[in-house]
């Protein structure tokens, strides 16, 4: 590949994906701080890159090998940059203790700066015939977003972690009379709150030592579209001007004394339950119902019948065509049987990761339960002495989630009597760290 004639990065992060090592030959082509990457997570450096689809991460948990994968990932200062990685982890005998990513890059075309304050990720657009599903809870979706596609009105896409906000949010945008203006991306919950409003707003040069003049997102997705993802992670006095700029279509940047005037139409989402959300104080009252005009619940995919089996394939589909040479035909009974009654708690996003670890796992050319079992059962030698497998859980009247919980309770307590309750060395076997661990043993009421 062309891509491989350029220069080179390497990245290397222990067993809970924290870095520890880094080669980065041109630091200022990424907005990397050096000093700073150290104890940091890969997702921390990206302002569109979650943790489940870190290829470093899904390395460090799932003993993945990942190769010429290739991302196109934002900085937290809005540089886009293309690469080819190439991602191995790190075993001590069968144990894995990191992973090591070499990405390859080609610096005449692998880092578009950004146009002042852009930060949004430009992919192909996106129509409502686009989604994958043909279940009623997908159907009445589909039909709710060509009634208000082309609305000026905000709109509000609540749902469960990995439900597909970000790609509604496109959707919209792209359907609907603002398509051919910019679609603006930014993730309200990877940005540091410092960063965030000048982002937002722009900067006004001198408003603080070294302070350049910059265009903010409201300004770049002036006629178009801003999606302001995980805004319940905004802090709320944030959330108060971006309020003023939907209802005044008017924003002042840091440091500046006008105002200047935008039209943007705002999409905003939240993860989670918006009663708990709008309890703990997470969002402010009034930006709620003046996002919940047009508001929409993204159904969980354990509620969306056989579009999990639509999906697998549509996934499937995708990866043989952006990769070399697998072929992959389809999946085993097994696991098509296992995916029909898996609750799939991270929904598509768990399903399109499942997938994506199959599918460079596999050895043939059909997907085999085997391919998927380290995801969702712990190895044999963690399991105590049950002798549960994994087929027990299809005998078995409970949900994916019931009989997960019920077999973590019982690997924890068999490790805390294993290493005399000292919670180190029971994390460490069981993979987990000792805040997960204490966490789950709150969850299932297991004493010290």
């Amino acid at each position: 590949m062309a891509i491989r004639d350029g220069f080179t990065d390497l990245m290397m992060v222990d067993e809970e994906g924290k870095i520890e090592y880094f080669y980065v030959p041109m630091p200022e082509y990424y907005d990397f701080r050096p000093e700073e990457l150290i104890g940091t997570l890969p997702q921390q450096q990206y302002s569109n890159l979650y943790e489940e689809d870190s290829t470093l991460i899904k390395a460090v948990r799932y003993g993945m090998t990942i190769k010429n994968y290739p991302q196109e990932l934002v900085t937290l200062e809005g540089k886009r940059i293309r690469q080819v990685s190439d991602t191995y982890c790190i075993r001590n005998g069968s144990d894995v203790i990191g992973a090591v990513e070499i990405a390859y890059y080609d610096k005449e075309y692998s880092v578009e700066k950004p146009q002042k304050g852009d930060c949004g990720m430009k992919t192909k657009p996106l129509r409502i015939d686009d989604i994958i599903g043909s279940s009623e809870e997908m159907e009445e979706l589909k039909r709710k977003f060509r009634k208000v596609k082309d609305l000026e009105s905000p709109v509000l896409l609540a749902g469960e972690t990995g439900t597909g906000k970000e790609m509604a949010a496109r959707i919209i945008h792209s359907s609907g009379r603002r398509k051919t203006k910019e679609f603006v991306y930014v993730n309200c919950g990877a940005l540091p709150e410092n960063l965030l409003e000048g982002i937002l707003f722009g900067v006004k040069q001198g408003s603080f030592t070294d302070a350049e003049d910059r265009q903010g997102l409201f300004v770049t997705a002036d006629k178009g579209t801003l999606f302001l993802d995980e805004i319940n992670a905004m802090p709320l006095t944030i959330q108060g001007k971006i309020l003023r700029a939907i209802e005044e279509k008017r924003i002042r940047p840091v440091g500046a004394d006008n105002e200047i005037s935008v039209d943007v139409r705002v999409i905003a989402s939240c993860s989670g339950e918006i009663d708990d959300i709008l309890a703990q104080g997470q969002i402010r009252k009034d930006l709620y119902f003046r996002l919940a005009v047009i508001r929409f619940e993204l159904p969980p995919l354990r509620e969306r019948g056989d579009d999990v089996f639509e999906l697998a394939e549509h996934f499937i589909d995708e990866l043989n065509k952006s990769t070399s040479g697998k072929g992959i035909r389809g999946m085993d009974k097994k696991t098509t049987r296992f995916f029909g009654k898996h609750d799939w708690p991270g929904n598509v996003r768990e399903l399109k990761n499942t997938i994506e670890g199959a599918y460079f796992a596999a050895e043939g050319s059909i997907l085999k339960f085997s391919d998927i079992e380290s995801r969702f059962a712990k190895h044999e030698a963690h399991r105590g002495n049950t002798g549960d497998t994994v087929d027990d859980f299809f005998d078995s009247p409970m949900t994916m989630k019931e009989y997960v919980d019920d077999k973590l309770k019982e690997l924890i307590e068999a490790s805390l009597r294993r290493h005399d309750g000292v919670l180190k060395d029971a994390a460490r076997e069981l993979g987990l760290t000792v805040q997960m661990l204490r966490y789950n043993m709150e969850k299932f009421g297991i004493t010290d």
